[in-house]
């Protein structure tokens, strides 16, 4: 139930629950883990939700978890 919310160059795109998700982050985590190698500090993007469209060079997203910034991304 935890909350989570996506910036683009400071402004929210996204903010939503973790119940809200199609599928739960754990079960994300283990389909991809099945596919691909995952290694401490991988990003798994699964999607673009409404509202957050493509990301362009020179942009800078922010992802925070429970209110805290846990992942930064300079698109280059």
């Amino acid at each position: 139930d935890w909350e989570f919310e996506f910036l683009v160059d400071g402004l929210t795109k996204q903010k939503s629950r973790g119940r809200e998700m199609r599928l739960l982050p754990k079960a994300c985590l283990a389909y991809a883990g099945l596919h691909f190698p995952l290694k401490v500090g991988d990003c798994i993007f699964t999607g673009t939700p409404a509202g957050v469209g493509p990301l362009h060079p020179g942009q800078k997203s922010e992802l925070k978890w429970r209110g805290q910034a846990v992942f930064y991304v300079d698109w280059l």
